[in-house]
């Protein structure tokens, strides 16, 4: 279960407020600096692209921001990696054409660097490591999704980095007590609610739900959640099962399984009605 460049509607605003508040930080903080140049990397995590700040900018700047992000851009989830990349793109050129990034008064130019986390979480933490410590990084962007920015969220608070992330919302990414990771999404835990809310304007109103989900953190998160919450509105869960994430091949016999559960659960229904109303008339 995944939801491709959710939350960047309110990234620029969220950018903008963490880093006005991270540019007033004690001096440990990284400053604002002029871009580094960029270090040449393992074979297995080459960037993506030089830092840039592409597309047409306005007027002088006092400085350069560099942000650095490891993102799927192979593997797995290299659809929605490319989207996330995208999506900082789009931000990094929508600000740079109006003048860039203004901190007490001074105009500071986005630029951006990305290493290849091939879909896997442990990767991104060393990545993210690597664009700290190697890159110099004035800031973190998250990564795909809710494991690899969950490991990046503990690299991000040993460095005291702060990291803007808007494609992970489990509820372990924010239990954690850490003060440097900023979350711009809903929480997993909301997701569906609208769904369950919009299902029972139906006429007529179903009665039962069915609930299916991949067995990882992200999706087992937003499907309890979306169980419990359609208890709490009087709806009758009739199936609830996980599958492995990832797996092939099991649309047909998973729906084939809910519809004989749905279908055994409605004849259930029909019966019991059937049964009330020959008693009332009787």
């Amino acid at each position: 279960m995944y939801y491709p460049g959710h939350g960047f509607r309110w990234l620029p605003s969220a950018l903008a407020a963490v880093m006005l508040a991270a540019c007033g930080a004690p001096a440990s903080a990284p400053a604002p600096t002029a871009a580094p140049a960029a270090t040449t990397a393992p074979a297995a995590a080459k960037p993506t692209t030089a830092p840039t700040a592409a597309g047409a900018s306005s007027g002088t700047f006092d400085g350069t921001l560099l942000f650095g992000a490891p993102i799927s851009l192979t593997g797995s989830t290299a659809k929605e990696g490319a989207l996330t990349r995208d999506g900082y793109d789009l931000w990094r050129d929508t600000y740079n054409k109006a003048g860039g990034i203004n901190v007490g008064g001074k105009h500071y130019k986005i630029e951006t660097k990305y290493y290849d986390d091939a879909s896997n979480a442990q990767q991104s933490a060393t990545l993210a490591d690597k664009l700290i410590n190697e890159d110099k990084v004035n800031f973190l962007l998250g990564p795909y999704g809710t494991a690899p920015t969950l490991q990046v969220s503990t690299v991000a608070e040993k460095n005291k980095m702060p990291m803007i992330e808007g494609n992970g919302a489990a509820e372990s990414i924010f239990s954690q007590g850490y003060k440097y990771t900023f979350g711009v999404l809903s929480p997993a835990q909301n997701y569906l609610r609208g769904v369950i809310d919009l299902v029972l304007t139906l006429d007529p109103k179903p009665a039962s739900v069915a609930v299916l989900t991949a067995d990882d953190p992200f999706s087992v998160e937003v499907a309890d959640a979306a169980q419990k919450y359609a208890e709490q509105k009087g709806l009758q869960v009739v199936y609830s099962q996980k599958y492995p994430n990832a797996a092939e091949g099991l649309a047909g016999g998973l729906l084939a399984e809910v519809s004989e559960c749905v279908d055994r659960s409605a004849g259930a229904a029909n019966r019991s009605q059937g049964q009330e109303s020959r008693s009332a008339s009787e």
